[in-house]
């Protein structure tokens, strides 16, 4: 355990292994039934959703409904479609169990390495998904790129991280997690003014 997770646990006590590993959820909330377009179902326009203990509602604008003989019709899926269809895109940090939704940068963790939730973690090659909290990647060492919609994609040609990236190339390397830019710093120039490659 960490010394920032020691803290923690001192303080706000030991975090609850059955909220780590809660499952996704979902509840309509009663109201007028709508006719969804896309998927053909009838159900209400609001649902409350949790994917790992994130709380959400889905709901639909009132502006984008169309009557139609009588019934509220709106051009998407219904709310139970667009759960299961997102469900299937989050993953889960293979260290402390939290969700990662698409467009949030993860870490890498080589397979073999002990201390990690296989069951739940998901496998890229030969590395598993972690999230950035401070808890799981406090240096930022193990970013290597970011979850999407269509699966992880790497910051780097290999798949690593920024420790990966270091070690290959043998000089610093400076990433910003929110963009995906990465840039290697040579510090070999005559002056030391560290030309970036």
């Amino acid at each position: 355990m960490g010394w920032f997770s020691s803290l923690r646990e001192k303080f706000f006590g030991k975090k609850e292994e059955e909220n780590r590993d809660a499952v996704c959820s979902y509840e309509e909330v009663p109201g007028p039934s709508v006719r969804y377009a896309r998927c053909g179902h009838d159900a209400p326009y609001e649902a409350k959703v949790s994917f790992y203990e994130r709380k959400g509602t889905f709901g639909v604008p009132s502006d984008l409904f169309d009557e139609r003989d009588g019934l509220l019709v709106v051009q998407m899926s219904c709310p139970r479609c667009r759960f299961e269809e997102l469900k299937k895109l989050f993953i889960r940090c293979v260290l402390c169990g939290e969700v990662i939704m698409p467009g949030e940068p993860v870490a890498v963790y080589w397979k073999r390495n002990k201390g990690m939730r296989k069951k739940i973690g998901m496998l890229v090659g030969e590395n598993y998904l972690g999230c950035m909290a401070w808890d799981c990647c406090p240096s930022g060492g193990f970013w290597g790129g970011h979850w999407t919609e269509n699966g992880f994609v790497s910051a780097f040609s290999d798949g690593g991280s920024v420790a990966d990236e270091v070690m290959r190339t043998g000089k610093a390397v400076v990433g910003n997690i929110e963009t995906g830019k990465v840039e290697v710093i040579n510090h070999d120039d005559e002056n030391g003014s560290g030309k970036k490659s």
